[in-house]
């Protein structure tokens, strides 16, 4: 009883730190609050340098530290603007921030050394000279401290971001380029908590061997024992150019051990390089196919669609995003979606910009909002009207009766009234 309390007592805490946190991140992830914590550091790395070199016993003018800092943290502050180290997203942090951490310390040091030889040429200000010494460990000391100080936070931050108590278990089929790119992205996603249990793949030279302490199994050895025992949910798929006969050949296997098969897009479809989670889909018969799927245009709606300003509502919802993936495929004028949920609606946006799909307007606004949908219509004069947006779960509903009318009832009225009004041809 003692430790159910406590256990209470500690996760609310730490939600109230996690809510915390949150809100001030995005002003304390500035890229200027970032320059200033790596100037601070290096002065904190300067004084533990004078340490090392007295082994701790502080037998050092410290008067004369005084006058180095200043001088330190503005040769700092001049290495990393030109470098822009401090510029990186500090929770996304690569491989190449570190690198520009590296030049910007590197720089730094190269310039004290500069600085300490024109002292030592000339004779002057001797006050702020600094040892050679002391400038390289100084040097080891912020590449350490600067590089770390980012990982740490990185791992902080996924910490406390993670949104899912349930952790979804997952192999990564491939561990080629394309594989690594998505163990990256599964490791960056805040939404959902995935842990990459291991990547498969059928090269024998791989096998046996790890990337980043994720060992490479053979996909022979995946039996229901295994996945029982790694409680695994999920296999990814990531090999660019797979032929259907092997997509279905290593989906069959999967299905067989009852695990989710998700495979990753064409190249093609990814932004920058770069893929999202929530490109990672499910394998659909067309994905088995080996060709382009046959399409069947309907002349009827064909004609109806063609040249037509049409608007969808609930377009984000199951009914209405299938209607708007249907008449994408005809030559209308333009998609406008309307939907209250903006994240679904986002990920229906991306899927049909990727299938190049044009002319879409995306619109977050509840049908209810008579005079946002007014607006709506007298801007883009729509002149078809496919009304998708209600709520559909019956039993849920009957709990919550006055969403359902003002939804379903009000709502539908008021678009069919605004329809009305701006001489709508079909509703």
């Amino acid at each position: 009883m003692l430790l159910n309390k406590n256990s209470k007592f500690l996760n609310t805490h730490f939600s109230r730190f996690k809510i915390f946190f949150l809100t001030k991140l995005k002003f304390y992830s500035s890229k200027w609050v970032v320059l200033l914590i790596d100037i601070l550091l290096i002065n904190i790395s300067l004084f533990c340098s004078y340490l090392i070199i007295t082994e701790t016993s502080l037998n050092f003018d410290m008067s004369l530290l005084w006058y180095q800092l200043p001088l330190v943290s503005l040769i700092a502050l001049s290495s990393f603007l030109v470098v822009g180290s401090y510029k990186g997203v500090i929770r996304h942090t690569s491989a190449r921030d570190s690198f520009n951490v590296l030049v910007g310390t590197t720089l730094l040091s190269s310039l004290l050394l500069f600085l300490v030889f024109t002292i030592k040429l000339f004779g002057v200000l001797k006050s702020i000279r600094i040892e050679v010494s002391v400038i390289i460990i100084h040097y080891l000391l912020n590449v350490f401290i600067l590089i770390n100080s980012r990982y740490a936070f990185k791992l902080f931050f996924r910490f406390i971001t993670i949104n899912s108590v349930n952790t979804t278990n997952v192999l990564i089929y491939g561990a080629g380029q394309s594989g690594l790119i998505v163990y990256g992205a599964l490791k960056r996603d805040t939404k959902n908590n995935y842990k990459v249990i291991g990547f498969l793949d059928d090269d024998t030279a791989k096998i046996g061997k790890k990337i980043d302490q994720v060992k490479i199994l053979n996909p022979q050895n995946i039996t229901s024992s295994f996945i029982e025992k790694h409680r695994i949910n999920e296999v990814v798929i990531s090999i660019q150019n797979i032929s259907p006969s092997e997509l279905l050949k290593i989906s069959d296997s999967c299905i067989k051990t009852n695990l989710e098969v998700k495979i990753v897009p064409p190249l093609k479809s990814w932004v920058d390089g770069i893929i999202k989670v929530n490109q990672i889909k499910k394998v659909k018969i067309t994905d088995l196919l080996g060709r382009i799927p046959i399409k069947i245009e309907n002349p009827i709606i064909k004609r109806e669609i063609s040249g037509k300003r049409i608007l969808i509502t609930g377009a984000a919802g199951s009914i209405g995003s299938e209607i708007t993936r249907q008449l994408s495929k005809y030559k209308y004028e333009q998609l406008i979606l309307i939907d209250q949920a903006e994240s679904p609606l986002y990920d229906l946006q991306q899927e049909l910009i990727q299938n190049n799909k044009h002319h879409i307007i995306p619109i977050v606004v509840g049908i209810q909002d008579r005079s946002k949908i007014d607006e709506i219509f007298e801007t883009y004069r729509p002149h078809k009207v496919f009304h998708a947006a209600a709520y559909k779960h019956v039993p849920l509903m009957e709990y919550n009766p006055y969403e359902a009318i003002k939804t379903n009832i009000a709502g539908t009225k008021t678009l069919a009234d605004i329809s009305i009004k701006y001489s709508v041809e079909s509703f």
